[in-house]
């Protein structure tokens, strides 16, 4: 290719996070790629309204390098909105929903956020429509299809999806550029926002793909929030691999089981509590869970003998435990289904194949 050429498909050399969903289209554009209750998408779908948001923010006129906040529980088109402000080369900046107002407010002026992207019953909270207002932030309103967005100077997110292009924007986006700030708590003072460029959150997905050998005939139910690292890096690696991605807003174990065996869920990941739950669940023993080939537990150890159980009577393909940082992206390190029953305790696993680990002194 000539340098002319290269210079006219600026994609070739560049690794971006939008590019996964535009590439898996590309693919296998009639695959489905998201399903939200009744709703379901397919990649080629995905790539055409994630385009259009990402058309939208661009004609919005923002400085290169705009931090887009966004305040949502797991739904289309939260993932539809991170996807277009990755295709858009801006930053998105997700918020845990469960802040205080005076803590949102923290971020969006420490990140300087010129947009958010915010459920409806999420604005609603007393006095976090007014924080907004004051600082001046834009705010696009996920509400459901059919109803407006709450009035004043917002705009419904399906609204933005109207007129605009379905195609890629041709938008020069950097390997090493900043794709996004993900704020995470310590133990003292504010919270403290972890850059990430597009090529270091690729690298983790990467790794993921190796390590849990997702594949496009897989299917994983995404209950914990897509805001945090753990299940955003899951939710991309699958997007990634050409896989389904099932959203769930809140955990509920019996929806959870009925899920699992009127999709053909084959990935889950959650914590000890949620496998405890739907293990001792009444519905359990008469649910169909043969599709699950590996669950992934994180956050914490699993006591052996839920362990066992589990094994036994949940997912025989086995369970591994993950663990990672924000600042690391994760999976850190993996403790795989073949290792488990033989080591307890403080053991975490071995380094994901993209990092390398040590104790410190």
């Amino acid at each position: 290719m000539s340098a002319t050429q290269e210079a006219q498909s600026p994609r070739i050399s560049r690794v971006s996070l939008g590019d996964i969903v535009h590439r898996s289209a590309v693919r296998w554009p009639e695959r489905t790629a998201l399903v939200d209750g009744d709703l379901e998408f397919s990649y080629a779908e995905l790539d055409r309204r994630s385009n259009a948001f990402a058309h939208y923010l661009l004609a919005q006129g923002l400085p290169q390098g705009a931090r887009i906040a966004m305040l949502c529980g797991n739904s289309a088109q939260m993932l539809t909105a991170f996807v277009g402000i990755y295709k858009s080369g801006f930053v998105w900046v997700p918020i845990n929903t469960g802040l205080s107002v005076e803590a949102v407010r923290y971020i969006l002026e420490h990140a300087e956020a010129t947009h958010a992207v915010v459920d409806a019953e999420l604005l609603a909270k007393p006095g976090l429509r007014e924080m907004l207002d004051a600082l001046g932030t834009r705010i696009i309103v996920c509400v459901p299809e059919g109803q407006a967005a709450p009035g004043g100077d917002t705009v419904a997110f399906l609204d933005t999806l109207k007129g605009q292009h379905g195609t890629l924007p041709a938008v020069d986006i950097q390997s090493g550029q900043l794709a996004q700030i993900m704020y995470t708590s310590g133990t003292t003072g504010q919270q403290k926002g972890v850059m990430h460029s597009h090529a270091s959150v690729h690298a983790a997905l990467s790794g993921n793909l190796f390590e849990l050998g997702m594949r496009p005939s897989d299917s994983t139910l995404c209950v914990l929030p897509m805001f945090h690292c753990a299940q955003h890096a899951i939710v991309m690696t699958f997007l990634l691999a050409g896989a389904t991605v099932v959203v769930r807003r809140a955990f509920d174990p019996g929806a959870m089981l009925a899920t699992i065996e009127q999709r053909g869920i084959t990935f889950l990941l959650g914590l000890p509590v949620m496998y405890g739950a739907m293990l001792a669940h009444p519905a359990r023993p008469a649910t169909k869970l043969s599709s699950l080939r590996l669950c992934l537990y994180v956050m914490a150890p699993m006591a052996r003998t839920l362990l066992v159980e589990l094994i036994e009577h949940f997912c025989p393909g086995g369970f591994a435990l993950a663990s990672g940082q924000t600042e690391m992206y994760p999976a850190t390190t993996m403790f795989k289904p073949e290792q488990q029953l033989k080591r307890f305790g403080s053991y975490w696993g071995d380094s994901v194949v993209t990092n390398e680990t040590a104790i410190m002194d």
